[in-house]
């Protein structure tokens, strides 16, 4: 994942739209590194759509407009 871990005071989270756009916050456990990617262990399943960019923009029950963003773009 890139730039949507954010360490906090007791631990890392990333910010997560849910069906209606508005962002929660799960608290996860990172892993190794790869590049400029972070492995994810624990916290999140796989289906959610993760906030990579303006996460410090982010608090939690705002409603965004997602837009996505490939590979090429995170680069």
């Amino acid at each position: 994942m890139p730039s949507a871990l954010v360490a906090e005071n007791d631990g890392y989270v990333v910010y997560v739209l849910n069906a209606g756009n508005q962002v929660e916050k799960r608290a996860v456990t990172p892993g190794r590194m790869a590049g400029e990617y972070r492995q994810i262990l624990t916290g999140l399943d796989g289906s959610e759509r993760v906030v990579v960019v303006g996460t410090h923009k982010l608090t939690v029950g705002m409603t965004v407009i997602p837009a996505t963003l490939n590979a090429s773009q995170s680069e």
